[in-house]
């Protein structure tokens, strides 16, 4: 911050100074290329859009990535990962040495799910006992198996679950977070890991609602379902997400979902996410919402005569929403408070 300037004045000028920002890169960015829509043909100016559009606060933490690696309060929970875990949709470079909450150096061994023989994340996929998680251990199994049809694993067989962003490309999360539950040993540990809207190519989008989740998991949605086509269709920012060079690629890549399971079904924050592992029976034991985009969430599965109780992660004042990066949340947490604290709430 710069000498002399109130840290107040500092502060509520940020968003006056991300739309400085933004507009400085979009005027290189349409000097160059004379259209924006000329620059989405070219793959670094994408990037230069995507920087435009996600502001200042995303640029510097870049920035400072590039000197310093990023951490979250998150890594005093390693310990809890340390047996054999399952990956859903692995690897991902998180789970890493270096990476944000890196779980394949404390694990012995990660199994992986991936959902086809090929994809546009990991290529091609071979079933066995290759995958490879960490240089100097022993490969896990690969599987070829959908996210939520694991009936062919056994119950109670790892001692924790990864995920990495991959839940939101499910039709039915609710579904698919009761198998996991299955595979988990009692007293076992899910680590998921969720975009949040504010941060992601979803900003425009409502967030799902957990009467919408319930719904779909009462009417057994599949992977086939495309319930959510036009609303991606018309909301999805394409200046966030460089790996579309066009409109036109971005609806082939949706059209194409049932193969390449590219679209992100569902929109979270803090809130809908806390209800969520709640109504899947998951206790939960710390929620961090960070840059860029993630919304990291450490639960447990309960020995069945415990009852789960997450109300301190729903309340407006909890941690999570205050420390959040993201506005929503902090909006959510205040305008909760607001109305809970005004007269005509009072009992």
């Amino acid at each position: 911050m710069p000498k002399g300037i109130p840290v107040s004045s500092w502060r509520s000028n940020a968003t006056r100074r991300e739309k400085w920002f933004a507009s400085l890169l979009a005027r290189v960015i349409i000097k160059t290329t004379k259209s924006e829509s000329r620059a989405m043909s070219y793959p670094f100016l994408r990037k230069l859009t995507f920087l435009r559009s996600m502001g200042l606060r995303h640029f510097l933490y870049k920035v400072q990535g590039l000197f310093v690696r990023p951490r979250i309060q998150f890594e005093r929970h390693l310990g809890a990962f340390r047996g054999t875990g399952l990956e859903i949709g692995g690897p991902s470079a998180v789970f890493r040495k270096g990476g944000l909450f890196p779980a394949y150096e404390t694990a012995q061994r990660v199994d992986n799910i991936t959902f086809s023989r090929k994809t546009r994340w990991e290529g091609d996929v071979k079933a066995g006992k290759n995958f490879v998680f960490h240089p100097q251990k022993e490969p896990g199994i690969q599987f070829v198996l959908e996210g939520g049809g694991l009936s062919s694993l056994p119950e109670a067989r790892y001692d924790f679950i990864l995920s990495c962003h991959m839940l939101e490309h499910t039709a039915n999360p609710l579904s698919v977070l009761h198998e996991w539950k299955r595979l988990l040993k009692t007293e076992g540990n899910l680590l998921l890991i969720l975009p949040h809207r504010d941060g992601t190519f979803d900003h425009r989008r409502p967030v799902t609602t957990l009467n919408h989740l319930v719904d779909d998991f009462e009417k057994n949605r599949g992977e086939d379902d495309s319930t959510h086509w036009q609303e991606i269709l018309e909301m999805h920012d394409i200046r966030r997400d460089p790996q579309q060079a066009s409109t036109a690629d971005f609806e082939k890549w949706i059209r194409a979902n049932a193969t390449n399971r590219g679209a992100h079904h569902h929109v979270f924050d803090i809130r809908v996410s806390v209800q969520m592992l709640t109504h899947a029976g998951f206790q939960i034991s710390d929620v961090v919402a960070t840059m860029p985009f993630h919304i990291f969430m450490l639960a447990t599965k309960l020995p069945g005569y415990k009852d789960v109780s997450n109300e301190r992660f729903l309340r407006a004042d909890a941690e999570p929403y205050r420390k959040s990066p993201f506005r929503s949340d902090r909006l959510h947490g205040r305008a909760t408070l607001t109305m809970d604290s005004s007269p005509s709430q009072a009992v």
